[in-house]
């Protein structure tokens, strides 16, 4: 809930309560915020900040039960978490090679990138020569 602007985290000293109705919302006339606060039970309903008022000192707020608050932030922490795990599934890999590879670190190059591949990530293949690692022979480069 900590995401959410309610009860005594609205920084204004009057409120409107917007009330839904069929026909459209409508304002009610501007209250104290300590009034409004007294009015509800905390335990069922809090005071949801909807947006600012006509004036910077005055806020619209709406009623809303504690469930239907509670319901609405275990979803967007849902959304955030699915989100995130999108972000590291998409994220991109790095295989470095270089000349001087040998034939078993190759073929375990080449299992980690169909793995990565399989799992719908785009892969990088890097063909340079790391620091402090030997350099291949003219051989080897030709066998390659």
């Amino acid at each position: 809930l900590a995401d959410f602007k309610i009860d005594d985290r609205i920084e204004t000293f009057w409120v409107q309560v917007r009330q839904e109705k069929p026909d459209g919302n409508t304002l009610d006339r501007p209250t104290r915020l300590e009034t409004l606060l007294d009015q509800i039970s905390p335990d069922e309903c809090v005071l949801e900040l909807s947006s600012t008022g006509p004036n910077p000192d005055t806020a619209v707020v709406a009623v809303v039960k504690r469930e239907e608050l509670l319901r609405r932030a275990a979803e967007k922490a849902k959304q955030l978490k699915e989100f995130q795990r999108q972000q590291k599934v998409s994220r991109r890999k790095q295989l470095e090679v270089n000349w001087a590879i040998g034939q078993n670190d190759l073929e375990l190059k080449l299992k980690q990138l169909e793995a990565f591949l399989d799992q719908g990530r785009v892969v990088e293949i890097l063909l340079a020569a790391k620091k402090r690692q030997r350099r291949a022979t003219l051989e080897e480069a030709n066998v390659v």
